[in-house]
This record gives structure tokens, sequence and C-alpha cells, in this order.
């Protein structure tokens, strides 16, 4: 696609996405801050029926109380239950008629002006019923409620209010498919916890119709649900037909018998308003593609003209000359932004084959301090068993110099020629240090003052590279100390210092000529080059460039040394802990 299309296409891209987003956050602003009120007041509207429900439940709660401690002075109704206990049976008809008539008058007293409630009554241990209704609707003849679902559920309650709904009615009169919405409560005795009855009051199944009121337009649904059961005591659907609804609940009556009251918002009004957003849209960005489709396309054949020129230029020379070469380009004499191009890209072809000669140098001078490391492994199982068996002989013959420095000896080279492993710890380094220290030793016949100052334990778990400190004391001992031949001290030294380790090896020895100090100095500044181009360098040179390229230029050697009184090897490395 040519550069003009893509200008003019991403003008029309930007301008319709821009009119589209644009449409989309403010219907999503209005739909959250419209959304957000209409709950906040659902909420409140929730609360107030929350509490509307608790008190009419507290209300059925108190008239079962008023039954049970109703007494007058001829008559006490938890005195005169005791003769129905399961212990008890011996009680006439006589007894029956009379409690059922004084029944019955407490029951007339207490259910004046209750419209919701249909009856009330008290079933005994035995199963018989006593009840008394304002309207037509009781228990049906013969029922027997003792194996009904409703009635073991108020005895779990024991004597707490229980809230019971029966679903498909078949044991009231009267009100054939409807819903039966019942309270109940068992009656004890004080003393003996015998169960002397149980107390049920029959509602209207819209008993709690009341708490839709006060909500707004938009709450299509109301559910009141006994938590424990999952049944619902209480449903009204004002449309059934909608998808897209968001449900709100709260628990209400917790200290007894757990119910979720819940709602319904639709949402179907916001879709509503969010499909003619879509429509008024489509026609505004039709509107507006064509207007800037003509607008992109004079403005894109203004601007692209010159780029477009400079291109076919370019591909002209890349023809003629494979690529094209850098002072091909500088011929291009242009102040404007085209020449500003033409200079740019000249620039990057510059700046490419830099980066290339780098890279190709920086692998080079990589491969090459690697293979100056491992340059004279030679076979290691031949080279121990070798080893191993001058050992022996060492042994048997008595001379434990020669065992000694095999041991080493063969330590050093199973160091060195462990894998192509390019790291090791500072302690593992030590120990390659001490084992050449001992073929020195005895290779010189005099004892060398070398110490390690290192009291940080930390330290020596620290990571750097393989075959580093060694190299670094014989250059002191051969150097410093005139290859043993005089006596001198070595100690070696390692510290943290802003996150980097820093070790240190001085001798005090014959130091390094100034001349000689400031080229070893400048080939160490040169390392990663010298390492590419000699093929005989000293050990410092490798070491330097094998730092630079693991860590970067912020790491390597310093070299600092007096005629006669010693040198000073600082190595700076990240400190960098084995795991």
């Amino acid at each position: 696609m040519s550069i003009s299309k893509r200008l003019k296409l991403s003008m029309v891209m930007i301008t319709c996405v821009t009119v589209v987003f644009t449409t989309l956050l403010s219907f999503l602003l209005y739909f959250y801050f419209s959304y957000q009120d209409l709950k906040a007041n659902t909420n409140n509207s929730l609360d107030r029926s929350a509490s509307l429900v608790e008190n009419k439940i507290n209300e059925i709660d108190i008239l079962t109380e008023k039954i049970q401690f109703y007494s007058k002075s001829t008559y006490d109704l938890m005195t005169d239950l005791k003769k129905y206990s399961t212990e008890n049976s011996d009680y006439s008809k006589n007894d029956l008629y009379y409690t059922g008539q004084e029944i019955k008058d407490i029951f007339k007293t207490l259910m004046y002006r209750m419209e919701d409630v249909n009856f009330m009554a008290i079933i005994l241990p035995n199963g018989s019923i006593i009840s008394y209704s304002n309207t037509q609707k009781d228990f049906i003849s013969f029922y027997n409620p003792l194996r009904s679902l409703w009635y073991n559920q108020a005895l779990e309650k024991a004597g707490d209010l229980s809230i019971s709904i029966i679903p498909n009615n078949s044991i009231i009169t009267d009100s054939e498919d409807e819903q039966v919405l019942l309270f109940s409560r068992c009656l004890y005795d004080f003393y003996s916890k015998n169960l002397l009855g149980t107390i049920v009051v029959s509602c209207e199944p819209d008993f709690f119709n009341f708490m839709t009121n006060d909500f707004p337009d938009k709450v299509i649904d109301f559910q009141l649900k006994d938590i424990d059961s999952n049944e619902s005591l209480f449903q009204k659907n004002t449309d059934s037909n909608l998808t897209s609804t968001t449900t709100i609940s709260k628990n209400i009556n917790t200290n007894r018998q757990p119910l979720s009251l819940s709602v319904q918002i639709d949402n179907s009004q916001y879709y509503q308003l969010f499909t003619a957003l879509i429509i008024g849209n489509m026609f505004i960005l039709s509107i507006t593609f064509i207007f800037i489709y003509l607008s992109a396309s004079r403005y894109a054949q203004n601007f692209s003209l010159p780029i477009i020129q400079l291109a076919k230029t370019m591909k002209e020379r890349a023809k003629d000359n494979d690529i094209l070469s850098q002072s091909k380009i500088a011929e291009e004499e242009r102040n404007d932004e085209i020449g500003i191009l033409y200079s740019q890209y000249r620039q990057m072809l510059s700046t490419i084959d830099n980066h290339l000669i780098d890279q190709i140098n920086y692998e080079q001078s990589l491969l090459k301090a690697e293979l100056n490391v491992y340059k004279n492994q030679i076979d290691s199982h031949f080279l121990y068993n070798t080893l191993e068996s001058i050992n022996s002989l060492a042994e048997i013959k008595n001379i434990p110099e020669i065992s000694n420095m095999t041991l080493a000896l063969s330590s050093m080279f199973r160091y060195a020629s462990n894998g192509f492993n390019n790291e090791a710890t500072l302690e593992q380094e030590l120990k390659n240090v001490s084992d050449y220290l001992i073929i020195q030793r005895i290779r010189f016949q005099r004892q060398i003052d070398f110490m390690n100052l290192i009291t940080n334990d930390e330290l020596y778990h620290a990571i750097i590279p393989k075959i580093t400190l060694q190299p670094l004391v014989e250059n002191a001992i051969f150097h410093g100390l005139n290859r043993g031949g005089i006596r001198g001290k070595i100690r070696i030294f390692a510290n943290l210092r802003q996150n980097a380790l820093i070790i240190r090896i001085f001798d005090d020895g014959l130091g390094i000529d100034p001349n000689h100090l400031n080229v070893l100095s400048n080939d160490l500044a040169n390392a990663t080059k010298l390492v590419r181009e000699r093929e005989n360098h000293i050990g410092l040179i490798n070491i330097q460039a094998r730092i630079k390229n693991y860590y970067g230029d912020d790491y390597g050697l310093s070299i600092y040394s007096n005629q006669n009184k010693g040198t000073l090897v600082i190595l700076k490395l990240p400190f960098i802990k084995e795991e």
C-alpha cells in the first residue's frame, strides 16, 4: 500500500475511532453514574423493606409469645396444655372441648383487626388441631401434621419462630392453587422440657407484598428466600421476559431464621439507549467518513508526493548499485525535509555498519578470550592417570614433595578442565591459588609468604570468572618477588562497595617501572581489541578482556605500583552470590 493511501486511511481511521470512542465513553459515563444512582436508591429502598419485613416478622413473633403466655384469672394456657403432653394421655373429651373453647377465645381476641392472618391453630403433641379462623380457610379435616416438613422444621427450631412455605397447597381449605405461608412456634414445659403443643399462624400468600412499595421503577423482581432451605417465601416478578438484569440482595432476620431479600434491576432501557446511540453514531460516521476522506485525499496528495518521489529515486539507485552507497546519498543537496531524510538515511547506514563491525569484533574477542583459557587443556583422563601414577610412585619411594606436587597439579588441572564452565566461586578460586602455591613452594624450595585476609564469609560465595586469581598471584611471584628470588609478602583482600566486589592483591616486591606501568595501563584499556590482534599476550590482558566481555566496561583490572615498594592489583566485579 502506498504512503498516500496509508495516510488517507490513517486520517479516516483516527477520526472514526475518535468519534466512536467519544460516543462510547459518553454512554459509559452516563450508564455508570445513572446506574450508581439507581443502585443507591435501590439499596436505600431495600434497607427500608428489610426493616419492614423484620418488623412484620417481629409482630408475628410477639403474637405467638402472647399466645404462649396468655392467662386470666380462671385459665392459664401453659398449665392447661400440660395434660396433653407426650408423657400424659389422661384427659377426656370434655377436657379437650373445654381447652378448645378457651384457645379459640384467645385466638379471637388476638386476631382482631389482623387482616393478613387467615387462621390460628395449636397442634397438640398427638396431632390434634385446635384452630380458629376469621375466613373460610382452615386445615382440612383429618389432616395430621406430625409428618409434614413444616412441622418438623418447627421442631428443629426448638421454641423459636419458624417460617415455612407450602408451594402446592393440599392442607388448607378454600385456597387451591395458592401458596400457604405458615408461622409456627413449639411450646415446651419450662421444667420438664416436654412438648406441649405447636402454635401455627397462617397468613395470606401476599403477606410480604408491602415490601415492593417505594422502589424505583426499574426494579422488576422481588424475592424473599430462606437461606438454609433455599425456599422462596415470597416472589413477585413484574416482567418475566427481561434477560438483562442485575440482582441486589440483603440478609435479614439472621439471629433467628436467616432470610435473603433480593431485587432485580431492569437494564433493558440502557441497552435500548445504547442501540439508539449506535444507530445515530453509524449515521454520523457515514457523513464524517465522506468528509474526512475527501479532505484526507487532498492533504495526502500534497504531503506524500515529495516522499513518493524520494522513494522512487532510492529504488532506481538500488537497481543500479545493489545498495544505496553513502557517497551517492550525500550528493543530494536539499534543505527541506527530503534533504533531512537523505542525510538521516546515510547516517543510518553508517551506524549499521559500525554496529556490525563492533558486534563482530566483540564476538571474536569473546571467542578468543575463551579459547585462551582452554587452549592448553588436554585429555583429562590421560593426565589424571599419569599424575596418579607419579603420586603412587612418590608415596612408594617416600618422597612427599613429589606426592604433594602431583596432587596439587592434578587438582589444578581438574579445576581448569572442568567442562566449559566459565565461572566459579571465590572460595574455589582461592583453593586453586592454594594448589598453585604448593607447587611453587616446592619448586623454589622456600616458603612464600602468602596470606588470605578475607574475613567476610559471605564473599566466599561470590561468583567470579574462572582462573582469574591464580594468574594475578603468579604475576606477583614472578615479577614482584623475582621468581621467588627475594623474600616478600603477598596479601589478598576483598570487600563490597556499592554492590560491587572489590578484590585487592598486594605484594611488597620490586614494583613496576613507571614507563612499563603506563604501557601496561594502556594495554588494559584496549584489552578487548588487543586480545584479537595479538597471538601472544600476557595473562592480564586476557583476564581484562574476559571481564569486560562478561560484565561491561564498568568492571575490570586496575594496577598501581611504586618501584622497589610493591604493586597493588585491584579487581572490580559485580557482586553475584551463588544460588
